[in-house]
């Protein structure tokens, strides 16, 4: 009898815990958008997390300057890396202004941005894969960190 009460309790916590966890809405893999840009949630802690940074809701023109973090069901993410293809054939990107934290700059994730003229380019950043500026003819201003461990 006392197997079969610890068991039900057993149970009913996981059950509980179960149906909260998945009221707290996001993990591992989930894509969230925020003020029109879309990410990966590529890691998450108790009220912060790391996103990847992969695409858009609505098309960007100008300046497109992307967040450092992040907050989406009241848990901060910081924004580590832009995704492949994050930003492909966004022509009407002017200007791109990478904040401090991201890591990477993957595949193609500015290709074919015609109208890309400058791009900065934080301290933090030390791996941009190859073509991940494929045919930015435009592009004038441009600086490379010294962290910069690979470059494709």
């Amino acid at each position: 009898k006392v197997w079969a009460i610890l068991l039900s309790t057993i149970a009913i916590v996981l059950i509980l815990s179960s149906s909260v966890f998945a009221e707290t809405g996001d993990s591992v893999g989930d894509v969230v958008t925020v003020d029109g840009l879309t990410y990966l949630i590529t890691s998450l802690d108790d009220l912060n997390g790391t996103v990847e940074l992969t695409g858009y809701s609505t098309n960007p023109s100008g300046t497109l300057n992307i967040p450092q973090s992040i907050e989406h069901d009241s848990v901060v993410y910081n924004v580590t890396s832009i995704g492949e293809d994050a930003f492909k054939f966004c022509t009407n990107i002017t200007s791109v202004i990478i904040p401090d934290g991201v890591t990477i700059i993957k595949e193609f994730a500015f290709g074919q941005c015609w109208g890309l003229t400058s791009v900065i380019i934080p301290e933090s950043v030390n791996v941009i894969y190859n073509r991940a500026f494929l045919r930015c003819s435009k592009i004038n201003s441009i600086s490379f960190p010294l962290s910069l461990k690979k470059i494709g």
